[in-house]
C-alpha cells in the first residue's frame, strides 16, 4: 500500500494485491516444497486507487 498526502486533508491510496492459486489433482501436499510450483501459475492483479478530501464545516 502507498499513501501520500497530496494536501492538508487530502489523500491517495494505491493498493497493488496479487493472487495465485494452484490445483494437484493427486491430492498430494507437499508444504514449502510445492510453493515453486505455485509461482509458476498465472497471477491476477488487482490495482485498487483511492482519493479522499475532508470537507471542514
Amino acid at each position: 500500500m502507498l499513501r501520500w498526502e497530496y494536501m492538508p486533508g487530502g489523500t491517495i491510496f494505491l493498493v497493488w494485491n496479487q493472487s495465485r492459486a494452484g490445483f494437484d489433482p493427486s491430492g498430494h501436499f507437499g508444504g514449502f516444497g510445492d510453493f515453486p510450483d505455485l509461482l509458476d501459475q498465472p497471477a491476477e492483479n488487482i490495482f485498487l486507487l483511492k482519493m479522499s478530501y475532508w470537507l471542514s464545516g
